[in-house]
């Protein structure tokens, strides 16, 4: 199995895609991550926006899947 960390293109994106990417790896519904960040924002005073700018620059996209179906 040859999983990659990458930012999702449009089926799990909403911001930036990184939520989604990092949901994806891990097999979770990118529903439950983006409560837990948003969760996560209020105590820390928004500091986990740091480490999401870093990742959605760092993460390699995901390439959009062309249909050769004919």
């Amino acid at each position: 199995m040859n999983k990659k960390l990458m930012r999702t293109n449009y089926s799990d994106k909403v911001l930036l895609g990184v939520l989604g990417g990092i949901a994806r790896y891990f097999g979770i519904k990118p529903i439950i991550l983006r409560i837990l960040f948003v969760i996560g924002l209020i105590p820390t005073s928004f500091l986990l926006i740091i480490p999401y700018t870093i990742l959605s620059y760092f993460m390699p996209r995901e390439q959009a899947e062309e249909s050769t179906s004919r």
